[in-house]
């Protein structure tokens, strides 16, 4: 049986929060990393996109470490996926990744407020507000 772990290191690293950023330690793998959940998720673990600091998995948070890396070893696979350049693919490409693997993996969420209810902070959320304010100001 291969180590999920075998090409992840354990560090410190930032990441964003409802409060700010915040500096936490997990498993890290080039764009992702998996660390303990912050506030009223510390008995959770979560997965994390390294260049902004965001959640990944916006509605999914893990039991323990080892099913938040298979999950991450998992997806990495599909990031060619997110070289496209129309935004709204990136963001449904992710999305149906996501998902998919959700279900295959049998997982479910945890935070069940509704997205709109809730401080913006995921990967899907930012790139959105990006690409919304770039074709607003294009005049689009």
């Amino acid at each position: 049986m291969t180590d999920p772990f075998a090409d992840w290191e354990w560090r410190e690293f930032p990441i964003a929060t409802t409060l700010g950023v915040e500096f936490v330690v997990g498993w890290v793998n080039d764009m992702l990393a998996v660390h303990k959940g912050h506030g009223r998720y510390t008995s959770y673990w979560v997965l994390t996109h390294l260049p902004t600091g965001f959640a990944f998995t916006p509605k999914v948070v893990f039991a323990n470490a080892e099913t938040a890396v298979v999950f991450a070893n998992r997806l990495r696979p599909c990031r060619n996926d997110w070289r496209l350049s129309d935004p709204d693919e990136i963001v449904a490409s992710i999305t149906h990744h996501v998902d998919r693997l959700v279900d295959e993996m049998g997982l479910q969420g945890v935070d069940q407020e509704p997205v709109e209810d809730r401080k913006r902070h995921t990967v899907t959320d930012v790139l959105g507000d990006i690409y919304g304010a770039a074709d607003m100001r294009q005049g689009n």
